[in-house]
């Protein structure tokens, strides 16, 4: 069931249930896709989320209630038609190494798993990236298994390294850039998340689906290298 609230006079939140799963974000997805397919005059951008999508609008050129009329279009049959539409599906590089993991032994301590065990069941999983947010390119990406799931720190660091990969809750991110924050961090990526200099800055979007391919600290190194000189091939993440 989707309900519709005005953000203002310019845009408008479509909400689903207010819940973490796939399902929803799948609702949030189709709804994206299906208006973006009508290629309505005046709508400004989407920013989907978990469970909901903000849709920015003209006012001038668009007016709230023919936006209405094309979300009451939105059905059932119409989302399960856009749900089988391909989603990206990329090839995250991590270093899981202890230079690059100062909060393993944490979550170590609190899964009662070993490294090992917890590097696997976060390479060996995929998972959706629900939402884009707290700073340009961050992802909240999910869903964890529940014997990896901790919780965020009490204090946050003051500095965490971009490409910082960490865990909070039910989810996981990588850092885009170096920030406060507060997740626990068990690995790092070489490659940037955002970069205003791509043709797509954000490395992903919301309805991505992501694996993280375990890489050694050698390995690292010679992508960061790799980025520095401009020969890095973005095929290998994109596929």
């Amino acid at each position: 069931m989707m309900t519709v609230h005005s953000l203002g006079d310019q845009a408008l939140l479509v909400s689903f249930e207010q819940t973490i799963s796939h399902p929803i974000h799948q609702q949030v997805i189709g709804l994206k896709t299906f208006l973006q397919q009508k290629h309505i005059a005046g709508v400004r951008y989407f920013i989907p989320a978990y469970c909901s999508l903000t849709i920015g609008f003209d006012p001038l050129t668009l007016s709230v209630e023919i936006l209405t009329s094309h979300l009451s279009q939105f059905e059932i049959d119409s989302f399960k038609q856009h749900e089988s539409i391909a989603k990206r599906h990329l090839q995250i590089p991590v270093c899981y190494e202890d230079a690059f993991a100062p909060d393993m032994q944490v979550v170590v301590e609190h899964s009662g798993l070993s490294p090992q065990k917890i590097i696997e069941l976060h390479s060996s999983n995929t998972f959706t990236v629900f939402m884009l947010g707290f700073i340009p390119g961050f992802a909240y990406m999910g869903i964890l298994p529940i014997a990896i799931r901790c919780p965020r720190k009490t204090s946050p660091r003051l500095r965490v390294p971009a490409g910082s990969v960490g865990l909070a809750g039910a989810q996981t991110g990588i850092y885009p850039a170096e920030t406060p924050g507060g997740w626990q961090l068990i690995g790092r990526c070489p490659i940037p998340m955002f970069d205003p200099a791509r043709d797509s800055p954000s490395l992903v979007e919301a309805g991505d689906k992501i694996s993280f391919c375990p890489i050694s600290a050698g390995e690292f190194e010679h992508k960061k290298r790799q980025l520095s000189q401009d020969t890095f091939d973005y095929g290998e993440i994109y596929g």
